[in-house]
């Protein structure tokens, strides 16, 4: 790594460099890093704050993580896991086989840097089952397991002695041609003062995380904004932006509302603005009092929106329920310390699959707080630790996004499309519309080892001379500099918050977990009329820290319309949507998925390919 300064257009500028960037210091950054430099490569890990992101920040009351099943008498194999990744639909085969084969080795990476994963007294590390998984491939630290991932990481990092650089927020991709051909080059950066700074790489991994500011409904934490918008302006492909996940969350503390917190049966109402008139309203949506338990209960494991649960009976259900509540101006909590209808909780009443729970978990208590502090205590303690008493009082509510399930477009070794950049973590692409919970957990470590394995036997070696960096991204850099100087030298224009809090608000009301037809397209022209005033220099008035987070939202809230309009006219299951968004051109089509690769098992040819390095070609 090189830390000086550079000399553009008369003025003079902190620089950084090194042969390879990665941004973003989640569990995929950190991992990423920390790979690079047990392999000898330079390296240098970009950030504006340790500790910000989802992985750090975000959680459940019973965090999954997905892998191959290595317990007890269960058969499982490399091929059927991919099978279930890609039985999603919309998702390439060489993904799936890839977090699928590379599962086992990044999960024993955690265990073995303290990663609390739970084993029996054989050793063997047990799992259950999560969503959308036919096996019982999933396990779990506790609510914090991203969190427990992200320390393991940092302390590999720092053992590793992985340079690392805070305060900087991304501005810009910095791309330029190399021998005619268009690749990444570096990063156009602001730090805590608003101050540019500029940095270089033959490499550069994008470990930002999801699409953290698309909605205001949202369980990402407020200290995560994300970056995913600055790659697509920078010419970087989307795949499948109009896949999301979105659940019950809460809004006074950012917190998924999954798993046991559902599993106790806690009672759902709604009040007016001010907060009166109170009104249980599910039994509306179900058929009978058992239906509706039975509906709030299947919450917990189905946690996601599914329009496949919204027929009768079915789960999601419950998130229609709350969803027209809110659209007619009412608010709507969670209470834990009375049961649905008022009435006890009588396991002769309930569904079996209800009371059979109940029953083996020993949650037979009066009320929802109590089944709940019996069941899982950790999740009474995680609100009661951000002031929030579940015994006293309710939880405000609201169907919020939770997570992409597209991003980046890569391939099979998570190169994006633009030459020299990677993703990985929740800004790559890589899963359509299903996924098994827990899978993006998974993802974050095999997709960026996948990225540091190619780079370690491709990537070039020595950083960028600075003269050279200049060279080739002079016209990035000369456009995007014009573009923030203008903004934050005027008195007068728009301001970033406002702008944004219209356009989120826009995007949860009608392009979340039920996307108005009639209004998508509304809403992109809303949103490019916005693109175009921001453009016009002096337009907006903001800090550079407040104008790059503008611009990064808005390119991506035009990438998630364009795709979720394109998505109407696709088939969900053989085909991903890609988008592209540049400042000439903004478009979405569909491609047909790569399929699941068949591979020669035969060991000594694969023995052959190994010694010779053609498993990474």
């Amino acid at each position: 790594m090189e830390v000086s300064t550079i000399s553009f257009r008369g003025k003079s500028y902190p620089y950084l460099s090194a042969a390879t960037l990665v941004l973003g210091s989640g569990a995929a950054g950190l991992n990423a890093a920390h790979e690079l430099k047990r392999a000898g490569r330079d390296v240098l890990l970009l950030t504006d704050t340790l500790g910000a992101g989802t992985s750090f920040c975000a959680g459940s009351d019973k965090q999954t993580y997905y892998k191959l099943s290595i317990q007890g008498e269960e058969a499982d194999s490399v091929q059927e896991l991919a099978e279930t990744f890609f039985a999603g639909g919309g998702m390439h085969g060489d993904n799936a086989r890839v977090l699928a084969a590379l599962s086992v080795r990044s999960f024993m990476k955690l265990v073995q840097w303290g990663v609390p994963f739970p084993h029996n007294r054989y050793g063997e590390y047990v799992g259950y089952k999560t969503d959308h998984d036919p096996r019982t491939r999933a396990t779990s630290a506790g609510p914090l397991t991203s969190k427990f991932m992200g320390e393991a990481l940092l302390r590999a990092c720092q053992e590793a002695q992985v340079p690392i650089r805070e305060g900087l927020k991304l501005g810009a991709v910095l791309t330029g041609r190399v021998d005619g051909v268009r690749r990444a080059a570096g990063l156009l950066l602001f730090d805590a003062e608003g101050q540019a700074v500029l940095a270089s790489g033959r490499q550069i991994v994008l470990c930002v995380g999801g699409a953290a500011g698309v909605y205001a409904d949202s369980v990402y934490p407020l200290s995560q904004q994300g970056a995913m918008g600055h790659a697509l302006r920078a010419g970087i492909r989307g795949n499948n932006l109009q896949h999301w996940q979105f659940g019950l969350g809460s809004l006074k503390v950012r917190w998924n509302l999954s798993g046991s917190y559902q599993q106790v049966l806690p009672c759902y109402y709604s009040t007016d603005a001010q907060g009166g008139d109170r009104q249980e309203f599910l039994g509306d949506a179900f058929s009978d009092y058992a239906a509706m338990c039975r509906g709030i209960f299947l919450k917990g494991y189905q946690w996601p929106f599914d329009p496949a649960k919204t027929g009768e009976g079915g789960s999601s259900l419950v998130d229609l329920a709350v969803v027209a509540q809110r659209a007619q101006g009412r608010r709507v909590f969670l209470d834990f310390r009375v049961n649905p209808d008022n009435r006890p909780v009588r396991l002769a009443e309930q569904d079996p699959v209800v009371a059979d729970y109940l029953r083996q978990s020993g949650c037979t208590q009066d009320t929802p707080f109590a089944r709940l502090r019996h069941m899982n205590p950790d999740a009474v303690e995680f609100y009661r630790g951000h002031g929030i008493d579940l015994e006293k009082e309710p939880l405000e509510i609201a169907v919020c996004a939770q997570h992409i399930n597209g991003g980046l477009d890569v391939d099979a070794w998570w190169r994006t499309s633009l030459p020299g950049c990677y993703a990985a973590g929740e800004c790559a692409g890589v899963f359509g519309r299903y996924r098994p919970g827990g899978s993006a957990l998974n993802e974050t470590q095999c997709g960026s080892l996948r990225a540091a394995q190619h780079i370690t036997v491709h990537g070039e070696e020595c950083p960028w001379e600075a003269d050279a960096f200049l060279d080739c991204a002079r016209d990035d850099l000369e456009r995007e500099l014009a573009w923030y100087e203008a903004g934050t030298r005027s008195l007068d224009g728009e301001k970033p918050a406002a702008i944004l809090g219209e356009t989120r608000r826009a995007m949860s009301g009608h392009a979340s977990c039920q996307p108005e037809t009639g209004k998508l397209r509304e809403l992109a022209v809303r949103i490019q009329d916005i693109l175009d005033r921001i453009r016009v220099p002096g337009a907006v008035s903001g800090t550079s820290r407040e104008l790059a987070e503008l611009i990064e939202v808005l390119y991506l809230q035009q990438a998630v319309l364009l795709s979720l309009q394109r998505a109407q006219e696709a088939d969900p299951v053989s085909q991903a949507v890609v988008a592209e968004l540049t400042e000439s051109e903004a478009r979405a089509y569909a491609i047909p998925v790569r399929p699941i690769p068949r591979e020669d098992m035969w060991f000594e040819n694969v023995w052959r390919d190994f010694r010779e390095g053609a498993v990474f070609q």
